[in-house]
């Protein structure tokens, strides 16, 4: 992703909610559950890019619930799409980030076991997302659902 501006005709403007939903399902969610928070309205972003991130955050989600060797829930990640924060935020259950891994967005930090995972996924995310604009990003939410983690993408307005 690293210095690949996306030109003026990848950009679209529209509610991300479809894209959320069929990146969930290409990304072997059967189930996901969306909640919509504030007025619906269409934003600006690269639709390839953010759906890189959110395949990089599902699939992070889906090999965190295999290494705790339980089967998936039936809801296995939720996701608030905050219209007038302009936020997405993307949770599970599958068992949380261990804080003593320092920047997880780091290349390489991974909170995999070693075993030909590379940890490239959330650092491709958020490269992902800043590769758009500056203002947009990629963070670990600070308080964590019990259990489980919390990242929230923030797509600001642009001008």
């Amino acid at each position: 992703v690293e210095g690949q501006q996306p030109s003026a005709e990848q950009w679209a403007t529209l509610d991300p909610t479809s894209l959320i939903r069929g990146t969930a399902l290409e990304s072997g969610l059967a189930s996901v559950q969306v909640e919509i928070a504030g007025t619906p309205h269409d934003w600006e972003f690269c639709p390839n890019l953010l759906r890189l991130a959110l395949t990089n955050l599902y699939q992070n989600s889906l090999e965190a619930y295999q290494r705790q060797g339980t089967a998936l829930p039936s809801t296995p990640v939720w996701i608030t799409v905050d219209h007038d924060g302009r936020q997405i935020v993307v949770r599970d259950q599958a068992g949380g980030v261990d804080e003593t891994l320092g920047d997880i967005f780091q290349a390489y930090a991974s909170s995999k076991p070693v075993r030909g995972d590379v940890g490239l996924g959330l650092t491709q995310a958020r490269d992902a997302l800043l590769v758009q604009s500056p203002e947009f990003d990629l963070q670990l939410s600070h308080v964590q659902p019990s259990d489980g983690a919390e990242f929230t993408i923030s797509i600001p307005r642009l001008d």
